[in-house]
């Protein structure tokens, strides 16, 4: 009898521990199968534990990015130098992306804030810098308009799309431009400031030689200033394109029987199209035929070094360097003096021209700049193609 009580505790015993762990074992942590759990050292039990520390690492992670990073500590707390030389003393494209993304959001929160000082400050220390990032330069020319410096605001904007490459931000940004224009224009018309308006519309029509209606609004400009004969050379360049030679040609009317003009119809030159540029053929000294590619961007005319020697363009023994701003950022070159630098029937003596190398450009020899198309009025027609250029009234 009492073996049999003790075997009847035992069976009991048994089947309570075996009832436990098969409602509990699944709840702690081990598969829910009905075979024993795996043994601690087996690989399925490592690849669990894998996973699970994974997971303890993506949540880590997580958490550190909700928290602000240094970088945007620093600009939180003024270190504007700082946070600009972390970012440059970055290895990875990564890091330096993630900082200079929270530095364009922190931009857009101060510029919403109006705190236009420390905007000021992080612009200016960046683009020290990143002087071609275009996404930042379009923020400073948001600050100064939003400052009332309106032509800073659009000379900006057109740094930034000479910078971009990006077909759908190039787009955005003549869009801008377009509308702060607009807007600047009116508010001079308004305040009737007649000069500062002309001036407005003489810089547009160099940085912007293909867009002819600010031609059109040059010319109106000059015709409220009874500048008539000027007028009169601005419509000439743009009479022939169809955008507005309806217009042109009502405002030659008008003005036709009122002044003696003394300008010739300007000069036509042919171009030819390199993708997204122009080519034009010029000659140094009388000598030499050379292909230089349409730059209004480049304020002095650069021509291959190695042309340079080959037109027998003299060399001084010490010839100022000077740096220059590239595709390829700021190189240091040599400036030389030509005795004459011509286009079509259209010449320019004494003319400094830059010497690189400039192994970026397949089609040409060099880029003809402003220092030499600053010496006449001109236009860009996209559809012939051609360049027209005509003298200053001054210079005739």
């Amino acid at each position: 009898m009492k073996t049999l009580l003790i075997w009847s505790c035992v069976f009991v015993a048994g089947w309570m521990f075996g009832w436990y762990t098969h409602e509990h074992w699944p709840r702690t942590g081990f598969s829910a199968h009905t075979g024993p759990p795996p043994d601690p050292g087996s690989s399925h039990h490592a690849d669990k534990t894998a996973v699970h520390l994974r997971s303890k690492s993506s949540e880590s992670k997580t958490a550190d990015l909700a928290q602000p990073s240094l970088f945007e500590q620093m600009l939180a707390s003024g270190q504007f130098q700082d946070a600009v030389e972390l970012f440059n003393s970055s290895a990875s494209s990564l890091t330096r992306e993630r900082y200079r993304s929270a530095m364009i959001q922190y931009l857009n929160a101060l510029l919403r804030g109006k705190d236009y000082l420390r905007a000021e400050q992080i612009l200016s220390t960046y683009l020290d810098v990143e002087y071609r990032d275009a996404d930042v330069l379009s923020l400073q020319a948001t600050l100064y308009w939003s400052k009332g410096l309106h032509r800073r605001a659009i000379e900006t904007l057109y740094e930034a799309r000479s910078y971009e490459h990006r077909t759908p931000q190039i787009v955005l940004i003549t869009e801008r431009i377009r509308k702060y224009v607009a807007e600047y224009a009116r508010q001079l018309r308004a305040g009737d400031e007649q000069q500062t308006q002309l001036s407005l519309y003489e810089y547009l029509v160099q940085v912007e030689p293909d867009h002819s209606p600010y031609f059109i609004a040059l010319a109106r400009t000059q015709v409220a200033q009874n500048r008539l004969d000027e007028a009169r050379q601005s419509l000439y360049l743009v009479e022939s394109d169809p955008r507005v030679s309806d217009e042109a040609q009502q405002l030659l009317d008008q003005i036709a029987d009122t002044v003696a003009f003394s300008q010739t119809t300007p000069v036509a030159i042919p171009l030819v199209r390199e993708g997204d540029h122009f080519l034009i053929e010029a000659w140094i000294n009388d000598a030499l035929q050379i292909r230089l590619l349409i730059d209004t961007g480049a304020s002095m005319t650069v021509i291959r070094d190695d042309i340079l020697r080959a037109a027998g363009v003299s060399q001084a023994a010490t010839p100022p360097l000077r740096l220059f701003n590239t595709a390829n950022g700021l190189v240091e070159g040599a400036v030389y003096r030509l005795d004459n630098l011509s286009v079509g029937e259209q010449s320019v003596a004494n003319i400094d021209v830059a010497a690189l190398e400039l192994t970026q450009l397949r089609a040409a020899e060099g880029l003809l700049g402003m220092n030499f198309l600053k010496h006449f009025k001109f236009f860009i027609d996209q559809n012939k193609p051609e360049l027209r250029l005509s003298a200053h009234a001054e210079e005739r």
